[in-house]
This record gives C-alpha cells, structure tokens and sequence, in this order.
C-alpha cells in the first residue's frame, strides 16, 4: 500500500511541473494545486476538516478557519489523499458523513491519507536528498529537514520510518 501511495503522492504532485522540485508549499500553492484537479477549499467554523464531492465529481474541502497556515495545508492535503484514494466512500455534498460502520476501515483511510500527506509534502528523493545533507557523522539533524520542509520534526521522523532510514 506504502508504494502505491508514494506513487499517486509522486504523480500528482508533478501534475503541476512548478510544483515537483519545491521544499515547500504556501497554503494559496495547495488550494491552486487543489483547483487543478476541479477542488475547492472553503474555510468555515467547522471542527474536523472533511471532503465532500459534488454530483459532477468536482470536491469541496471544508477547513476549520481558525487553523494555521502549515494546518490548513496539512489538513487540506490530507483530505485530497481521501479524494485520491478513497473517491468512493467520500460523501457527497448533501450526504450525512462517513456511512461505514467499521472502524478497522476508517482508521486504515486515515492512515493512509496522512501518510499521503507526508509523502506529497516531502518527496522521497527529496526528503533523502535533504537527510544526506542534514546527516553528519551518523547524526541526522531533523530540525534542520524540518525547517527545509516546514514541517514539525514528527512528520521528519515520520517519514524517516516510512522510508525505512530509521526505527
């Protein structure tokens, strides 16, 4: 499942050429991203961020709007891995919520549209390519892959594991 989702990460993100080199990304560079592939964002008082698709198969991402920026790109990431991943259990737009009762199954969708989210924020060859340039003497400096990121080390160490460069 990890390589599968490495490559729709991977794929996607070089849908949009100016994007597939970058370290970072701004909030306004996801919701273009987003609207490319025929999404929207919209921020409202709401407390868990959700997907929702439209009858015409545009999607609608609904954010908290008090969320940080880095939150907001996270969050609004994470949705877009349901959309790439689990298209046919995101509710529609007059739809109650999620309609599976097995939690096993929700919790597997979870994980892995956070680990897209991990894997579109830090692409492999450039997460190694930052870890070769953050490690010294056998120490890597996570903050240092962080701040080339913007990411909070977590994710880092997150990744790392992902890749399995370390336990």
């Amino acid at each position: 499942m990890q390589e599968y989702i490495e490559e729709i990460a991977k794929s996607s993100r070089a849908a949009l050429p100016e994007f597939e080199k970058r370290k970072t990304l701004s909030f306004e560079d996801v919701k273009e991203y987003i609207k490319h592939f025929a999404g929207e964002i919209k921020l409202k008082n709401t407390e868990h961020s959700e997907v929702r698709k439209n009858k015409d198969g545009t999607f609608i991402i609904f954010l908290n709007e008090n969320l940080s920026e880095e939150e907001r790109i996270k969050s609004a990431l994470h949705e877009l891995g349901h959309v790439f991943l689990h298209w046919e259990s995101v509710p529609g737009v007059d739809e109650e919520g999620l309609a599976l009762n097995d939690a096993d199954i929700i919790d597997l969708k979870e994980v892995s549209a956070t680990y897209f989210v991990r894997a579109f924020l830090m692409p492999k060859f450039l997460f190694l390519q930052s870890v070769f340039e953050s490690t010294y003497h056998n120490i890597c400096n996570y903050k240092k892959i962080s701040q080339d990121f913007k990411v909070d080390e977590y994710n880092v160490i997150s990744r790392g594991k992902d890749l399995n460069l370390w336990e």
